[in-house]
């Protein structure tokens, strides 16, 4: 799955979801369930049922709102509903103090992770503090480039390109033969919300419409 490029359809699929239509918001479900997921268990941690919770409310709230004219993708709009859920229920440190600027420094080239290259990297993303480590993912990993990092973190974009360098520093220090690893192709890894959530996430969705 191309995690760096937005369907064509989404727009549309969106609309109709938005007008009530199940099947568009399944579709919706089954294409966003696993990557919110997995994004949102890098806020939450392992504790059980945290990353579905934070992926369905996402997931409710995209089609409860009605989007802005000429506003972000879809796929955007779903990844900064996690953040607001994360920050909502567990806050999250991603201010920049005054000695990550002064050790900035030069600009550390970006980090192609696949699936390999994540698997070699866990310890050194579990040992960074989540204020690195967080948007290294969303821009990398979720394939967003540094200004759409900084609006999903509601951070500005100088901030956040101390931010993604300091954290693409710290990996390369932890992992030096990353480059290496991430030149790996990899292979998908398992998608979608599970059963129980899936069916709880469309329970949600037709109640107010009752």
């Amino acid at each position: 799955m191309d995690l760096a490029s937005d369907r064509p359809s989404d727009d549309v699929v969106l609309e109709r979801a938005l007008a009530g239509d199940e099947a568009s918001f399944l579709q919706l479900v089954d294409f966003y369930g696993g990557r919110l997921s997995r994004l949102a268990r890098e806020v939450a941690g392992p504790a059980p049922g945290r990353a579905e919770t934070m992926a369905r409310e996402a997931l409710l709230g995209i089609v409860r709102d009605a989007p802005p004219p000429d506003g972000p993708s879809p796929r955007l709009r779903l990844l900064r509903a996690v953040i607001e859920a994360g920050r909502t229920r567990w806050p999250l440190e991603v201010a920049v103090h005054p000695e990550d600027v002064a050790a900035n420094g030069q600009a550390v080239p970006g980090v192609p992770l696949s699936v390999p290259a994540l698997e070699a990297l866990r310890p050194a993303l579990d040992a960074m503090p989540l204020r690195f480590r967080l948007p290294l993912l969303l821009a990398d990993a979720e394939g967003c480039d540094e200004d759409e990092a900084a609006w999903l973190l509601g951070i500005t974009p100088s901030d956040q390109l101390v931010l993604l360098n300091l954290g693409r520093a710290a990996l390369r220090r932890a992992v030096p033969e990353l480059d290496q690893v991430a030149a790996t192709p990899g292979t998908p890894g398992p998608d979608g919300l599970s059963d129980r959530g899936r069916s709880r996430l469309l329970v949600a969705f037709r109640g107010p419409r009752r």
